[in-house]
């Protein structure tokens, strides 16, 4: 019996370690960093809005009908606005609770599944898994519609396996929720998951007893009120938005540049689940044994992940957030590969040295993605060359470890600090220097403290989506130099945000120079009066 065992005897204890670790990796320094383009700002200014117009129903950006996702964020952030003020912590905090709260659901899906110790190492995984911790700790919709997936699978595995059937209210009202979190797929996905698990389990006559009757009802009372309301207000605006764009179009044709190959997803999940990703060489080499030994259980994970990967890799717009409820999932069936007998040994040395190898690789991209990213994304390239120094550096050592200790704990610990270690290198130390050269909010800050309440401001070539969170205001989004030049051609007062090398094209189509009031780094804040103050150097 190893430490973890005797970890494990005391479930409170482990519940409080894990919340412990899972806090200290999502929340610490949350708000260090300015607002991500394009969603996450526009999440922030819709509940931003909702609290100035005082309208919950309807959602606005920019102070126009927003149609693009359903509310239920919204109006969490909101109310979190109205209790702790409005920042970028207070706009990440319910995507981190949410990553958080799924990990605890992990961990009690691992007890009901395989046993405690799964669970633990489950939980372990995914709250250090690279993308599940990145996207925890921004203000979008992917952890909270995972969040209400995976607890509707969990209610579902409750009312099979315990013979409660009352927890189907549990599992279709986590599904209206989850719509009104992100929309129809919160349906799709436990549904079809959930019918294709009772035709296995012999129990598809649950699905017409009075509790799931009753819950398939509670469901639509949760879900479709919203929807009417908004269909009543606006028509087909709101139909061909919300329906029409952002689902049937998204899923039938590539928009916005986001096509890509049918394995993208396969690139996605292994960078997104570093470290972890190291050890799928080995759990997939074991996985016959896995299946005898714990069959209805990887049954039920693969169910999970065919539904999900196979639905997103048909569809025509491929974006790495889309597979975010994969997660879960995988973080089960990995923990149940290195918390079992199969998976130590030989096994879990090989998945150290495939984590070395990836890392490897990732460190040999690193000079052919210099010559084929732009200048401006070449963040992306740093960042991918920290987690390959990361990835060699723990697969590397793990390795040593495990042939000189051959403990299964002191494994499981070093693949949790490696990952803690990833993590942080990614959140307190690339992401707070990535943000100093991002200049939405250090400009718009300015810009807030010498306009007047009647002055216009406008934005042009950056930070579209956030600058209205940091400006308080309407702000008026322009795609062309000849806009933004004809509209600072007013008599009125009126600022622009832009980049200096801008800054000529938009002079030479109004036929006028523009008085530079303030600046940062290569971005400027112009007005088209002579006032205000001199440009500063930064």
């Amino acid at each position: 019996m190893d430490l973890l065992d005797n970890l494990l005897k005391r479930k409170g204890l482990a519940v409080l370690l894990l919340l412990l670790l899972g806090s200290m990796i999502l929340f610490t320094g949350i708000g260090a960093f300015s607002l991500t383009e394009v969603d996450e700002a526009r999440f922030a200014e819709v509940a931003r809005e909702m609290l100035v117009r005082q309208e919950f129903l309807s959602p606005y950006f920019n102070y126009a009908p927003y149609f693009n996702k359903p509310p239920l964020y919204m109006w969490l952030t909101a109310a979190t606005y109205s209790l702790l003020g409005i920042s970028e912590a207070t706009a990440r905090l319910w995507s981190a609770l949410f990553g958080l709260g799924t990990m605890l659901i992990v961990f009690a899906m691992g007890g009901l599944l395989f046993n405690r110790r799964i669970g633990f190492i489950a939980a372990l995984i995914l709250i250090t898994g690279l993308q599940w911790t990145a996207e925890s700790r921004l203000g979008l919709l992917n952890i909270g519609v995972s969040f209400f997936i995976t607890l509707s699978l969990l209610a579902l595995l409750l009312a099979v396996k315990r013979e409660r059937l009352q927890y189907y209210l549990l599992f279709f009202l986590s599904m209206g929720l989850g719509v009104l979190m992100k929309g129809p797929i919160a349906i799709i996905f436990p549904g079809l998951i959930g019918l294709l698990y009772l035709i296995y389990a012999q129990r598809l006559r649950d699905l017409v007893s009075p509790w799931a009757i009753a819950g398939a009802c509670l469901m639509l009372a949760v879900a479709l009120p919203w929807h009417i309301v908004q269909w009543q207000r606006f028509g087909h605006d709101f139909l061909g938005t919300y329906f029409g764009y952002h689902m049937m179009e998204r899923y039938t044709c590539s928009i916005e540049g986001h096509g890509e190959p049918q394995y993208y997803y396969l690139l996605v999940l292994a960078l997104g689940m570093l470290p972890w990703s190291g050890f799928m060489p080995g759990a997939l080499a074991v996985s016959g044994r896995l299946w005898r030994k714990h069959r209805e259980g990887i049954l039920f994970l693969l169910l999970w992940f065919v539904c999900i990967y196979a639905f997103f890799a048909v569809g025509k717009t491929k974006l790495p957030g889309y597979i975010t409820p994969l997660y879960p999932s995988l973080s089960l069936f990995l923990a149940a590969f290195i918390g079992s007998r199969e998976g130590q040994g030989r096994w879990l040395r090989v998945s150290y040295l495939s984590l070395f190898i990836l890392g490897l690789l990732l460190l040999v991209a690193v000079p052919a993605l210099q010559q084929r990213i732009q200048p401006e994304y070449h963040f992306y390239i740093r960042f991918i060359f920290y987690m390959g120094i990361t990835s060699t550096a723990g697969g590397l050592a793990g390795w040593l470890l495990l042939r000189l200790a051959r403990r299964m704990d002191i494994a499981i610990a070093f693949g949790t600090l490696v990952a803690v270690v990833m993590v942080g290198v990614l959140h307190l130390g690339a992401l707070p220097v990535w943000d100093i050269n991002k200049p939405t909010r250090p400009l718009s800050r300015i810009a807030a403290t010498i306009m007047e309440p009647d002055d216009g401001i406008a934005s042009y070539k950056l930070g579209e989506n956030s600058s209205p969170f940091y400006m308080r205001r309407h702000v008026r989004l322009f795609d062309t130099p000849d806009q933004l030049s004809s509209w600072l051609s007013s008599s009125d007062t009126r600022y622009a945000m832009l980049p200096e090398a801008k800054l000529a094209e938009v002079e030479t189509r109004s036929g006028r120079k523009f008085r530079v009031v303030d600046s940062y780094r290569e971005y400027l804040l112009i007005i088209n009066r002579a006032k205000g103050r001199q440009k500063t150097e930064n």
